[in-house]
């Protein structure tokens, strides 16, 4: 299965992308305790000029063709429940953790020689590697979309990002000052 859009390793490269092996999204009727492990690949094929300037910059070489290769291994846990307050009201939720290790390789071809992976002999970066990005997924009831989803910093020591389900259209406007912030898994 795969997808057009944006590519899967947060680069910016607008493509067709096909993952070797399906990668779960997400599983309906979630319980307490469950968890599973799931694993696939990808690879991708671009030219150099379709890479953005600050990763061509890091290039060793300028070569014919770039090949991308991800590796991701992602293990879901639902290890809490409890009330959540946000705006809309208070819903008794189950937490489904995801932590999903990605190693990203850059591979490239020059002329008629054969692939070569140039990952190790880029300068460091935030994109080529291994890293490990944890989730958190908030269900409410038997719902297939979370109703919240809290995507951790690189570090995983604070939160980057908070995207909820809006209950009602004008629910998602509120006064920043009179709202207080309310997780609370148990």
């Amino acid at each position: 299965l795969g997808y057009y859009g944006l590519d899967p390793f947060d680069i910016g490269i607008q493509g067709l992308y096909r993952y070797d092996t399906p990668m779960l999204s997400q599983k309906k009727e979630l319980e307490y305790g469950e968890g599973g492990t799931y694993e696939t690949s990808m690879t991708a094929l671009t030219t150099l000029q379709a890479l953005p300037k600050n990763l061509r910059d890091l290039l060793p070489i300028t070569p014919d063709s770039v090949r991308l290769r991800l590796v991701s291994r992602r293990m879901d846990e639902v290890d809490a429940w409890g009330t959540m307050l946000m705006p809309g009201g208070f819903f008794d939720v189950l937490r489904e953790k995801r932590s999903e290790a990605r190693s990203l390789r850059i591979e490239t071809k020059v002329g008629s020689l054969p692939w070569q992976d140039i990952t190790t002999s880029l300068p460091p970066n935030d994109i080529f590697g291994n890293h490990v990005f944890l989730t958190y997924l908030f269900y409410y009831e038997n719902d297939a979309e979370p109703l919240m989803k809290i995507i951790m910093k690189a570090d995983n020591q604070g939160v980057d990002q908070v995207v909820y389900q809006a209950i009602e259209p004008e629910g998602a406007i509120q006064d920043v000052l009179s709202i207080r912030p309310g997780v609370y898994a148990y």
